[in-house]
């Protein structure tokens, strides 16, 4: 976090996400970049602060329904999230409906 970034954080009170998720909220609302997210609190609270934000379950929902990869090729995609990320992506199976 540059000196900023730093100053908005320290000023925020209590939010219900955690630090890690507030500190990139503020780094994507400053450097006005897109956050990509597999947590619905975190997407939530990016919407109401102003951030670009994007669910992680729709994008591969409408990659699968769009047939922009193959379902083997989105699964190994998704695998490799969960794996790198050390995350479960929830309801995965919706993705694929």
């Amino acid at each position: 976090m540059n000196e900023r970034e730093l100053k908005k954080y320290e000023s925020i009170g209590i939010v219900r996400i955690s630090k890690t998720d507030l500190k990139n909220l503020i780094i994507a609302k400053n450097r006005d970049m897109p956050l990509l997210t597999n947590d619905s609190k975190l997407y939530a609270e990016g919407v109401k602060r102003g951030v670009k934000v994007y669910d992680l379950r729709q994008m591969l929902r409408t990659i699968h329904e769009e047939e922009l990869l193959s379902k083997r090729k989105l699964r190994d995609i998704v695998q490799k999230i969960e794996e790198k990320d050390n995350t479960k992506i929830n309801d995965i199976e919706t993705i694929f409906d």
